[in-house]
C-alpha cells in the first residue's frame, strides 16, 4: 500500500519535527505536537471517528502530511473544518484546559479556546494527547536515575504539568 510507505517515511520526518517543536512546545498549539507524534498514524487507527474523517476526505491527509513534512504549515490548516473536526475527536475531554487557555462560544454557539499566552484563538481543543506513552516512560526513567532534587527538574513547566496529571490519573 503506497500509503502505508508515505506514512512511514512521514513518520521519520516527524520524529525530528517534533523533537524540534518540543522546544517550543509552549507556543506551538498542541494540534501540531500531535499530528506530529510519531506514532500519530498507530493514534489515528485506533480512533474509528478521527480514521473515518480521514478516509474520506483526500485534502485532509495532504494537510497532514504537509504538517508532519513542515509544521509551520499549520497556520495556513487551522481553520480547515475537516482538520478542526479530525483533532477534537482526539481531546480528553476530562483533562483540565491547559494553563493560560479558556474557552468561550462564539455568536453562533460554536466553542472555541483562547490561547492567552501567545493571544491566539482556536476551534481546536488543545486538551490533546501530546506525547506517546513511549516518551513519558522514558523521561520517568530518566528521572528516577537521577538524585531527589534533579527528579523536579523539567524541561518545560508543560512537561511538569502533563507528569503531574498523569501521575494524579494513575492514582
Amino acid at each position: 500500500n503506497n500509503n502505508t510507505n508515505n506514512n512511514t517515511n512521514n513518520s521519520n520526518n516527524s520524529t525530528n519535527n517534533l523533537g524540534n517543536l518540543q522546544t517550543f512546545s509552549l507556543s506551538v498549539h498542541p494540534a501540531v505536537v500531535m499530528l506530529c507524534r510519531p506514532d500519530f498514524y498507530s493514534m489515528l487507527h485506533t480512533n474509528e471517528d478521527a480514521l473515518s474523517i480521514y478516509n474520506r476526505n483526500p485534502a485532509l491527509k495532504h494537510m497532514i502530511i504537509r504538517i508532519r513534512r513542515d509544521p509551520q504549515c499549520f497556520q495556513r490548516y487551522q481553520y480547515n473544518k475537516d482538520l478542526v473536526a479530525l483533532v477534537n475527536t482526539f481531546a480528553q475531554l476530562n483533562r483540565d484546559l491547559p494553563s493560560c487557555w479558556e474557552t468561550k462560544l462564539d455568536h453562533s454557539g460554536k466553542q472555541f479556546f483562547i490561547d492567552h499566552s501567545n493571544r491566539k484563538t482556536s476551534f481546536m481543543d488543545p486538551r490533546l494527547p501530546i506525547e506517546s506513552a513511549r516518551i513519558v516512560r522514558q523521561r520517568h526513567q530518566l528521572y528516577a536515575h537521577q538524585s531527589p532534587q534533579l527528579s523536579t527538574h523539567y524541561p518545560t513547566a508543560q512537561h511538569a504539568q502533563q507528569d503531574q496529571i498523569q501521575q494524579q490519573q494513575q492514582q
